[in-house]
């Protein structure tokens, strides 16, 4: 999945999976949860789910094996 948005900060990757984390500009949407729940799903199905950056918006990349 490609977002043409912002983007994030490359500090920022590493906490996009974990759960209750929100970046600075949306703590007062969400309760951070979303891609922690996708992460988990992928994980139980044997599934791999990664986020990079790219210019402009970010990345999401599924990959099953």
């Amino acid at each position: 999945m490609r977002n043409w948005g912002a983007g994030v900060d490359e500090s920022q990757l590493p906490h996009l999976f974990e759960r209750f984390w929100r970046g600075a500009h949306r703590r007062d949407r969400g309760a951070g949860l979303g891609l922690a729940i996708c992460q988990e799903i992928a994980l139980a199905h044997g599934w791999h789910l990664a986020a990079s950056r790219q210019e402009p918006g970010l990345l999401i990349t599924l990959t099953v094996a």
